[in-house]
C-alpha cells in the first residue's frame, strides 16, 4: 500500500509563505532540544539523525513547483530557523527538498507524490490533496499535515486499520489542532506518543 516514489532564478511569487503562526520562543525551545543529540528525537536511543541545513529559498520554491501549494508557513519558519528535518517526535521530521528523508531516502516531498499516484492494485486508494507526511511513527504511521487551509492540523495516518472493506479516508484519525501544539509538546521533553494515542481512542482503536 505504501508505495515508493518514482521519480536558474526563482520567481518571487513562488518562495512567498502565509505569515507563520510559530512563536520565537517555541522554535528556539525546539533547537535547544535538537541540538542535543541524545534528545534528537524520542527514539535517539536507536538512531541519532544529522540536522538538516537550513531551509533555502531555491529548496522552498522546489518543494512548491513539486507539490503544487506552498508548505505552510510554521513549517518553513521551523526549517529556516532550526533545519530542513532531522529531529522532532518520535523518529524525527522529514524535510522538504534537499532535507532529511525516512530510511527510504525520502523527504515529506517525495513521500506526498508517491502517495498521491493510483495503485492498479487497491483501486479505493485515494491520498487528499494537500495532506504532506512530515514524520515517521514506525509501523507505517505517519503524521501528516494539512496544507489546504490556514488552520495546518495534523493528522494521524494509520494504514494497519485498513482492508478491503475501508477507504484511505478511513486511516486518517485526528490528532493535534496545529504544528505548534504538537511541537511544544515535544519540546517540553513530554511524550507526543500520547497524541497518536489519543487520535485512535477517539476513533475506538488501539495503537498497533
Amino acid at each position: 500500500l505504501l508505495r515508493g516514489a518514482h521519480a536558474g532564478g526563482v520567481p518571487a511569487d513562488v518562495v512567498k509563505a502565509r505569515p507563520s503562526a510559530v512563536s520565537p520562543e517555541l522554535i528556539d525551545a525546539v533547537r535547544r532540544r535538537a541540538l542535543d543529540p541524545t534528545r534528537r528525537t524520542d527514539n535517539s536511543e536507536f538512531y541519532i539523525p544529522e540536522i538538516g541545513a537550513a531551509l533555502t529559498d531555491v529548496q522552498l520554491a522546489e518543494s512548491r513547483a513539486r507539490l503544487g501549494f506552498a508548505p505552510p508557513a510554521d513549517l518553513v519558519a521551523l526549517y529556516r530557523s532550526v533545519g530542513n528535518g532531522g529531529y522532532g517526535p518520535e523518529y524525527g521530521l522529514l524535510g522538504l527538498e534537499g532535507g532529511d528523508t525516512d530510511e527510504d531516502g525520502q523527504t515529506a516531498v517525495d513521500l506526498y507524490l508517491s502517495f498521491r499516484e493510483t495503485d492498479p492494485d487497491h483501486p479505493d486508494w485515494a491520498w487528499p490533496e494537500g495532506l504532506l507526511p512530515i514524520a515517521d511513527l514506525g509501523c507505517a504511521m505517519r503524521v501528516c499535515l494539512d496544507c489546504s487551509d490556514d488552520a495546518g492540523r495534523l493528522l494521524l495516518f494509520e494504514p494497519n486499520v485498513l482492508d478491503e472493506r475501508h477507504l484511505t479516508k478511513d486511516a486518517l484519525f485526528p490528532m493535534a489542532e496545529t504544528l505548534s501544539d504538537w511541537l511544544a509538546i515535544w519540546a517540553a521533553g513530554e511524550k507526543t506518543w500520547r497524541t497518536v494515542e489519543a487520535a485512535l481512542a477517539a476513533r475506538g482503536d488501539q495503537p498497533q
